[in-house]
């Protein structure tokens, strides 16, 4: 279920929510939805609860660039990117910005894909992130400058985070070329020792 844009809410949004008159299915649906996802949630917050977008590139610039926007909308893009909160990226946004994953520069990867990871916790993200989390880090001859630069100003907080994300059952990390379960829990270690537990 969505609501606003939102698949998830705090303890506090639900509150509000029940004030302002929202159905007792839709209370009970967000309150059980908290519940089951809150521990990995809240860490996702924690580890990334302060950081803002500065003047990295955010989904609708990288939107823009995979689009091979011209100067002129790519300001306009650029312009509509959220930079103080990422809880403010919404579902439809982060959907249609599927691929500005490729294109966040460090900045922009700190700060977006803590939205990108509860989305997909939560099943309202219709994408895979696990490509950009894995393919390319799982094993240090792979390693390119690129990826290495995206997640370079990762804390080890955060770092943290996307571990638990990556190991959580629910997690979507499918990779389109490797489609066996193995092979993928088998990169994803791997991204795992080789990368994010560094």
């Amino acid at each position: 279920m969505v609501v606003d844009g939102k698949s998830y809410y705090s303890l506090a949004e639900i509150q509000e929510m029940q004030n302002n008159g929202y159905s007792k299915e839709v209370i009970d649906y967000f309150l059980a939805v908290y519940h089951h996802y809150q521990p990995l949630i809240e860490q996702i917050s924690i580890a990334f609860a302060d950081v803002k977008l500065e003047d990295g590139i955010g989904i609708w610039e990288g939107e823009a660039l995979d689009n091979y926007a011209q100067a002129e909308e790519k300001a306009l893009y650029r312009a509509k990117d959220e930079r103080e909160d990422w809880h403010k990226l919404i579902n439809d946004d982060l959907n249609t910005c599927f691929c500005s994953l490729s294109y966040l520069d460090a900045k922009g990867m700190r700060f977006c894909l803590p939205a990108y990871m509860i989305a997909d916790i939560t099943e309202v993200y219709y994408h895979h992130i696990g490509y950009s989390l894995i393919s390319s880090l799982a094993d240090q001859t792979d390693f390119t400058p690129y990826a290495l630069e995206q997640f370079s100003l990762f804390n080890r907080q955060q770092k943290d985070a996307v571990i638990a994300y990556l190991t959580y059952p629910s997690a979507d990390v499918e990779i389109a070329e490797y489609g066996d379960d193995n092979e993928i829990d088998s990169k994803v270690q791997r991204a795992i020792d080789n990368f994010w537990s560094k």
